[in-house]
């Protein structure tokens, strides 16, 4: 549709490593520019985690950049550490 200026797609992979309670959440991002030019933009984000408790978990996210737009710096790497917690 020409009014769509950006498209955001945020895809998810998990994989539990049986009772251990660990797991590995991959996050893909994929961003189109569809007003100028087309520019594509990937990400993807390994979130490394341990289920502490039923509700609590603890990670560790880095994220990289394939192939972002070296002019501005967007999106090469990130790196996220966190404590999540469900009541």
């Amino acid at each position: 549709h020409e009014d769509i200026e950006l498209y955001v797609g945020r895809h998810f992979l998990i994989i539990p490593f049986g009772q251990s309670g660990f797991y590995i959440l991959t996050e893909l991002q994929t961003i189109a520019d569809l007003k100028d030019g087309g520019d594509w933009e990937i990400w993807i984000g390994p979130e490394f985690g341990k289920l502490l408790a039923p509700g609590r978990i603890l990670y560790a996210k880095p994220g990289w950049g394939i192939d972002p737009d070296s002019e501005d710096g967007d999106r090469n790497w990130s790196f996220e550490v966190g404590f999540r917690y469900f009541m």
